[in-house]
């Protein structure tokens, strides 16, 4: 079952590692722009929301444009899918990343591999494989190592609960991984699911903060955070487009891996954009955490 679906002899066996690059990359570089949007005072949730609305508005005047409208409102599929891929993780790792850094809050987008195996493995998508499960153990133990080694914030009870709310991410990201594949509505292609989505999950958002009566967090009057909405709303147009055919081509559990391209692009992202700092642990960890994935990617 871990066997990657493909297009054609060649292409179709390098496409997919091709697309989780771009994705993973594309996904790393929303953090540091997170970070600095909310520290110029933007609520976090009010930037998730935006980012996917404008992503969502893009991807469909896209499909205007080209002709590729017309998938069925599928409104349970969009809903899950943007509560699980948009709104829950990306309005805890924009939260968590202003105090954590970008460097340290990609580490959790490795995490949600264990958790859709783990799912995998229950809904007999995925066999027990030993060369996999230690693979993908060592490469939480890299994680660990990261987070745990992190000489960049304070051990404090506030950074505790920080790093236990970013557990939020890999657990939402996990469900969505299973979800989108066993749910994937029958004839819809991933130019149509994907605004779908990226508006399910700003509705999601939109709700969330009308029952707690905070709308007003959504407006905001700084020029910069606008030019930064319009960037991350281009990128992350582009990203989710390419998440979706990864989607369509890979086993939840292969997509799961995003996450190990996240974290160095990430930490790079976060010396290059924020001038963050990543130690010896950084490096050490983050090269188990590779060790891990590949031999989770050693398999017959």
């Amino acid at each position: 079952m871990n066997r990657v679906i493909s297009y054609g002899e060649i292409d179709g066996r390098w496409l997919p590692y091709m697309l989780l690059l771009i994705t993973g990359v594309s996904i790393a570089l929303m953090l540091p722009m997170a970070k600095i949007a909310v520290a110029k005072g933007i609520d976090p949730l009010a930037y998730a929301f935006w980012q996917a609305t404008g992503a969502g508005l893009i991807l469909s005047v896209f499909n205007l444009i080209h002709g590729s409208a017309g998938a069925k409102l599928h409104k349970r599929y969009f809903m899950m899918s943007g509560l699980t891929a948009i709104a829950i993780p990306n309005a805890v790792a924009f939260s968590i990343a202003v105090e954590l850094g970008a460097a340290i809050t990609s580490v959790y987008y490795a995490l949600p591999s264990l958790v859709t195996y783990g799912l995998a493995l229950l809904l007999k998508l995925e066999r027990i494989q030993r060369l996999r499960v230690a693979g993908l153990v060592i490469s939480v133990a890299g994680c660990a190592w990261v987070l745990l080694g992190n000489q960049s914030v304070a051990m404090t009870s506030s950074s505790i609960n920080t790093m236990l709310l970013g557990l939020l991410i890999p657990v939402a990201l996990g469900v969505g991984n299973i979800y989108r594949t066993r749910a994937w509505p029958k004839g819809a292609t991933p130019n149509q699911l994907a605004p779908g989505m990226l508006m399910g999950g700003a509705f999601g958002i939109f709700m969330y903060l009308m029952l707690q009566n905070r709308l007003e967090v959504l407006l905001f009057a700084h020029t910069e955070i606008l030019l930064i909405l319009i960037v991350q709303s281009l990128i992350t147009a582009q990203s989710y487009l390419w998440f979706f055919k990864l989607q369509k081509l890979a086993t939840p559990v292969f997509i799961s891996q995003l996450g190990f391209i996240i974290i160095p692009a990430g930490a790079l992202a976060g010396v290059l954009f924020l001038g963050e700092q990543i130690g010896v642990d950084f490096i050490l960890g983050v090269s188990v955490l590779f060790l891990g994935m590949w031999l989770a990617n050693h398999t017959k």
